[in-house]
Protein backbone atom coordinates (compact mmCIF):
# COMPACT_ATOMS: atom_id res chain seq x y z
CA UNK A 1 0.00 0.00 0.00
CA UNK A 2 1.29 3.29 -0.85
CA UNK A 3 2.39 5.20 2.75
CA UNK A 4 0.45 8.59 1.02
CA UNK A 5 -3.17 6.97 1.67
CA UNK A 6 -4.50 8.98 4.63
CA UNK A 7 -4.23 5.45 6.71
CA UNK A 8 -0.74 6.12 7.21
CA UNK A 9 -0.83 9.29 8.00
CA UNK A 10 -3.54 8.89 10.78
CA UNK A 11 -1.77 5.80 12.15
CA UNK A 12 1.69 7.96 11.81
CA UNK A 13 0.34 10.75 13.99
CA UNK A 14 -1.93 8.79 16.81
CA UNK A 15 0.01 9.59 19.96
CA UNK A 16 2.28 6.98 21.42
CA UNK A 17 0.89 5.43 24.46
CA UNK A 18 1.85 2.60 26.74
CA UNK A 19 3.49 -0.82 26.73
CA UNK A 20 4.33 -3.59 29.69
CA UNK A 21 7.13 -4.14 32.03
CA UNK A 22 6.96 -7.54 32.79
CA UNK A 23 8.62 -9.31 35.25
CA UNK A 24 9.66 -12.78 34.97
CA UNK A 25 10.41 -14.79 38.32
CA UNK A 26 11.64 -17.84 38.37
CA UNK A 27 12.45 -20.63 41.24
CA UNK A 28 14.20 -23.87 40.74
CA UNK A 29 12.87 -25.16 43.50
CA UNK A 30 9.14 -24.63 43.47
CA UNK A 31 8.97 -21.62 45.16
CA UNK A 32 5.64 -19.84 44.66
CA UNK A 33 2.41 -21.09 45.45
CA UNK A 34 0.11 -21.70 42.67
CA UNK A 35 -3.16 -20.22 42.13
CA UNK A 36 -5.43 -20.68 39.06
CA UNK A 37 -6.41 -17.51 37.78
CA UNK A 38 -4.89 -14.31 36.76
CA UNK A 39 -4.97 -11.05 39.26
CA UNK A 40 -4.97 -7.70 38.61
CA UNK A 41 -3.94 -5.92 41.15
CA UNK A 42 -5.22 -1.90 41.98
CA UNK A 43 -2.96 0.63 44.57
CA UNK A 44 -5.20 3.42 43.15
CA UNK A 45 -9.01 4.51 43.30
CA UNK A 46 -9.11 4.71 39.58
CA UNK A 47 -8.02 1.59 37.95
CA UNK A 48 -8.93 3.31 34.51
CA UNK A 49 -5.80 5.51 34.55
CA UNK A 50 -3.00 3.44 35.19
CA UNK A 51 -0.93 4.52 33.35
CA UNK A 52 -1.21 8.70 34.39
CA UNK A 53 1.87 7.62 37.36
CA UNK A 54 4.96 9.39 37.96
CA UNK A 55 8.36 7.73 38.94
CA UNK A 56 7.25 8.06 42.49
CA UNK A 57 3.63 6.41 41.80
CA UNK A 58 4.69 3.87 39.59
CA UNK A 59 2.95 1.50 39.33
CA UNK A 60 -0.56 2.00 40.79
CA UNK A 61 -1.55 -1.38 39.23
CA UNK A 62 0.07 -4.99 37.66
CA UNK A 63 -1.24 -8.37 36.77
CA UNK A 64 -0.05 -11.66 37.68
CA UNK A 65 0.08 -14.87 36.40
CA UNK A 66 1.18 -18.11 38.40
CA UNK A 67 2.50 -20.41 35.52
CA UNK A 68 1.45 -23.71 36.20
CA UNK A 69 3.46 -26.85 36.20
CA UNK A 70 1.10 -29.65 36.38
CA UNK A 71 -2.75 -30.32 36.78
CA UNK A 72 -2.40 -31.49 40.15
CA UNK A 73 0.86 -29.47 41.91
CA UNK A 74 0.05 -26.67 44.55
CA UNK A 75 3.39 -24.79 43.74
CA UNK A 76 4.81 -23.63 40.37
CA UNK A 77 8.33 -22.42 39.28
CA UNK A 78 7.30 -19.42 37.62
CA UNK A 79 5.53 -16.27 38.44
CA UNK A 80 4.71 -13.44 35.45
CA UNK A 81 3.75 -9.76 37.11
CA UNK A 82 3.18 -6.68 34.02
CA UNK A 83 2.67 -3.50 34.84
CA UNK A 84 1.88 -0.64 32.66
CA UNK A 85 4.80 1.16 31.43
CA UNK A 86 4.83 4.57 29.14
CA UNK A 87 5.94 4.11 26.00
CA UNK A 88 8.27 7.14 26.04
CA UNK A 89 10.52 5.71 29.30
CA UNK A 90 11.73 3.45 26.67
CA UNK A 91 13.39 6.07 24.44
CA UNK A 92 16.55 6.29 26.87
CA UNK A 93 16.76 2.49 27.25
CA UNK A 94 16.99 2.75 23.51
CA UNK A 95 19.70 4.73 22.74
CA UNK A 96 21.75 3.41 26.03
CA UNK A 97 21.60 0.08 24.73
CA UNK A 98 23.39 1.25 21.99
CA UNK A 99 25.84 2.93 23.73
CA UNK A 100 25.68 0.81 27.19
CA UNK A 101 23.37 -1.36 28.90
CA UNK A 102 23.99 0.00 32.63
CA UNK A 103 21.05 2.21 32.96
CA UNK A 104 18.81 0.25 31.10
CA UNK A 105 19.95 -2.21 34.08
CA UNK A 106 19.62 0.02 37.04
CA UNK A 107 16.15 0.74 35.81
CA UNK A 108 15.06 -2.45 35.20
CA UNK A 109 16.27 -3.37 38.80
CA UNK A 110 14.55 -0.41 40.28
CA UNK A 111 10.68 -1.36 38.51
CA UNK A 112 11.60 -4.94 39.78
CA UNK A 113 12.24 -4.31 43.42
CA UNK A 114 8.80 -2.28 43.29
CA UNK A 115 7.11 -4.60 41.43
CA UNK A 116 8.27 -7.42 43.99
CA UNK A 117 7.71 -5.17 46.70
CA UNK A 118 4.18 -4.81 45.65
CA UNK A 119 4.37 -9.03 45.17
CA UNK A 120 4.89 -9.18 48.42
CA UNK A 121 2.14 -6.59 49.97
CA UNK A 122 -0.64 -8.24 48.21
CA UNK A 123 0.13 -11.84 48.28
CA UNK A 124 2.87 -12.43 51.74
CA UNK A 125 1.63 -16.03 51.26
CA UNK A 126 2.52 -16.60 47.62
CA UNK A 127 6.53 -17.03 48.12
CA UNK A 128 6.84 -19.98 50.69
CA UNK A 129 10.34 -21.74 49.82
Amino acid sequence: MPSHLPIFKRIHNLEETYGMFSLYLSSENYGFRYRNRNYYCYHTDDPWNVADYTDDTWPKGYMIHFSPVSAFDPYTNAVILNACMKWGEMRPWIIQLQVTGVKVMRIQAEKAEKLLFLLKKDFPDSVVR
